[in-house]
């Protein structure tokens, strides 16, 4: 006889909104700033271009924190 056990999807589910926020926040903030400076030093166009360089650029940086933290919780060392 096969054990049955109830797994709740609200964690996954909590996670995964909680890790979606994390992307939308960074590439905001990378969006913001990045537009900023674009405008300094080259006007609208290089804003556009900075924007969305330091947006993707800051998913990137997040999604290497995460893996990082992922790989210190999977090895017991929180």
């Amino acid at each position: 006889m096969a054990a049955s056990h109830t797994h709740s999807a609200t964690g996954p589910l909590l996670t995964r909104a909680v890790v979606a926020l994390l992307y939308m926040a960074f590439a905001g903030v990378g969006l913001v700033y990045g537009y900023r400076f674009g405008i300094q030093i080259g006007g609208v166009l290089m804003g556009v271009v900075t924007a969305t360089t330091c947006a993707l650029f800051s998913t990137i940086l997040v999604s290497g924190v995460l893996d990082q933290v992922g790989r210190w919780r999977r090895s017991g060392q929180t």
